[in-house]
């Protein structure tokens, strides 16, 4: 089953768009910029934040200016795109001797390259991730695997929970 078909339809396109975007950065031999995408699905409005992500202070600016344009433009959504490392599937059982072993994915030697993507709303969480594979014969060429959606209920860490909550109904 298709990713497209698991989140609500209004969402499709932005989550197209930023996947798109990392594409040709990936495929013309950039690396992704970690980038939230703030908007509201009814105006069509759509801003753009950059994370740093090197300098938790950086981070902690973005997610406060990603914050700010969410409530001032009454986002119900926001994508945030960066490139991760995560284990194969069969390393997941392994994941905490992995990290006893070598202390943080980084220094893992059989880490994957992945491109992230959590489309956050106020009807949930949806997570993607794409591995990222060389694009031969260039050395600096890549390409997106396979998009999948995740199980995700909940997300936490600096650059979650960045929609403000919905606004109460009057009645």
């Amino acid at each position: 089953m298709s990713w497209r078909s698991r989140i609500p339809k209004q969402f499709q396109e932005p989550v197209d768009n930023a996947l798109a975007w990392a594409k040709g950065l990936l495929e013309s031999g950039n690396t992704v910029p970690a980038r939230f995408f703030v908007g509201n699905s009814d105006t069509g409005e759509l801003f753009e934040v950059t994370i740093d992500t090197v300098d938790p202070d950086g981070r902690a600016r973005a997610v406060h200016q990603a914050r700010l344009l969410a409530a001032m433009h009454h986002a119900d959504f926001v994508v945030s795109v960066i490139e991760a490392w995560a284990l194969p599937a069969k390393d997941m059982p392994r994941h905490s001797d992995i990290l006893e072993q070598y202390g943080s994915l980084a220094a893992y030697p059989g880490r994957q390259d992945v491109l992230a993507v959590q489309l956050e709303t106020h009807e949930g969480i949806f997570s993607l991730q794409a591995p990222i594979r060389p694009k031969p014969p260039s050395k600096k060429k890549r390409v997106l695997a396979e998009v999948v959606l995740l199980q995700a209920d909940a997300a936490v860490g600096q650059l979650a929970n960045v929609l403000p909550a919905p606004p109460e109904s009057l009645h």
